[in-house]
């Protein structure tokens, strides 16, 4: 069974391999044929489960390298989805550095903007 480690081994947790299929579906439905994302998913799959342990960091950059080794004339709708899969670890990574849910995107900019407010006042 793999391991996967996030943040430099502070967490870890089994693959799961279902939840990392349901990630490659919300970033490759612009894919039209779904035999191509079927291939994908059993690739980045068989990858993962080859080592005992990955980190999260890791596997994005499988996700992103495969897609882009997938781009194709014919598909380019890869592109796509390597884009999706990156922005999503750019804001995964800026919500990380500013303590808020990566699922609130950027989070309250207002929030920001009284505390940064209140902090200029005191110095």
């Amino acid at each position: 069974m793999t391991t996967i480690t996030k943040h430099d081994g502070a967490r870890k947790m089994p693959f799961d391999k279902e939840r990392l299929f349901a990630f490659i579906d919300e970033v490759t439905t612009d894919i039209r044929i779904q035999k191509y994302v079927d291939q994908y998913k059993e690739k980045v799959a068989k990858s993962i489960e080859a080592k005992p342990e990955y980190s999260a960091a890791d596997i994005t950059q499988l996700l992103l390298l495969t897609a882009a080794e997938n781009n194709d004339i014919d598909v380019p709708e890869w592109t796509y989805s390597a884009s999706k899969i990156f922005l999503r670890d750019l804001y995964k990574k800026a919500a990380y550095n500013r303590s808020y849910d990566a699922k609130q995107r950027y989070g309250s900019f207002t929030a920001y903007k009284n505390v940064s407010a209140s902090s200029a006042f005191m110095t």
